[in-house]
């Protein structure tokens, strides 16, 4: 199938619930005419959460160089229980090969998977005295190493850590001045021990060793699509459509407590429809990867774009035949 090209109205796919609970799936591929691949191979394959309506989701690894996708046996779970909205409560720890994501119809909790032996680990999400039970934990980042998970609730503009080691549940900071509703991301960096939040025109820095925002005024020139690169502090994002620009790829870079941009493309992306929080990157292709394509009912096109993390521009388009929804990306 030839890439898709550029269309009048460019449209930013956004899940809404109602879509996931309606939208119809009745004809798919079978499991076994889905093009496989034998293993996981971090030089070409990144990881994917695969939809299917009134059936279920589960883990899924891609090809982003031909296309190709197999699914992992024992990741299945319920329609709309990993997370939502997408990709933003679902981490996938490569070092130690296993998925951690929230549950959101069986209760309120924190499952770490191991992909290995598919065993489940559940944390309750809730403090140790029972004072506090955890209610909209829609953004979850990496802490300092991969046993140490922030999660960002909603309901209570609240930051909260999760020790995977310990297995414990603790508050970091509550009633904060922020409007979750808006976030884009929510990115943690190391160098600074700090957490970013990140809106399409805004973005607050939270420092946690002392509890404090440090910027709560940044300015950004509309971006969606926020992910940090795995080796540093560097940020790509991509430009949010509007009257003079369509998509083209930005790098953040930071001083101090302020963030300037960067426009890496030199011309529009001949990519669409792509989807808030389904990008990644990719470091052994050097790419920045994002998901694009359609949701019609029985009309499911399925796009992965690789854009050059240092040119900016379109290194390839490929096409899941057969891929339904697709509720996280993410890549080492």
């Amino acid at each position: 199938m030839p890439s898709p090209q550029k269309m009048p109205f460019f449209s930013i796919l956004i899940f809404f619930t109602g879509l996931m609970l309606t939208l119809s799936i009745s004809s798919c591929k079978d499991d076994d005419e889905q093009p496989s691949i034998s293993e996981y191979d971090p030089s070409v394959h990144v990881y994917a959460t695969n939809f299917r309506s009134r059936v279920g989701e589960w883990e899924t690894f891609i090809d982003i160089t031909t296309g190709n996708y197999d699914s992992i046996p024992g990741t299945k779970e319920p329609a709309g229980a990993i997370n939502f909205p997408n990709g933003t409560a679902a981490l996938t720890d490569f070092p130690q090969n296993r998925r951690i994501y929230i549950n959101q119809i069986d209760g309120q909790e924190m499952i770490i998977q191991n992909l290995t032996t598919l065993e489940k680990t559940t944390i309750l999400l809730e403090l140790p005295d029972g004072s506090s039970l955890v209610t909209r934990p829609e953004f979850l980042a990496f802490g300092a190493n991969n046993n140490t998970v922030y999660a960002f609730d909603k309901a209570d503009n609240a930051i909260y850590v999760a020790d995977l080691t310990t297995q414990t549940f603790t508050i970091q900071a509550d009633n904060l001045p922020l409007n979750g509703s808006s976030f884009e991301a929510m990115i943690y960096q190391k160098s600074t021990n700090d957490l970013l939040f990140l809106e399409r025109e805004k973005y607050y820095i939270f420092d946690l060793d002392t509890n404090e925002l440090v910027n709560d005024s940044g300015v950004l020139p509309g971006l969606f699509g926020f992910v940090q690169h795995p080796e540093n502090d560097f940020i790509y994002a991509l430009t949010y459509p509007d009257a003079d620009r369509v998509f083209r790829l930005v790098r953040l870079v930071r001083t101090d407590n302020e963030f300037t941009t960067q426009t890496l493309s030199g011309s529009d992306l001949a990519i669409d429809q792509l989807s808030p929080n389904l990008q990644t990157i990719h470091t052994a292709t050097n790419a920045f990867v994002c998901r694009g394509g359609t949701t019609l009912e029985n009309n499911i096109e399925t796009y992965i774009y690789s854009i050059d993390l240092s040119t900016g521009e379109l290194l390839r388009t490929v096409t899941l035949d057969g891929f339904e929804l697709m509720t996280k990306l993410e890549g080492e």
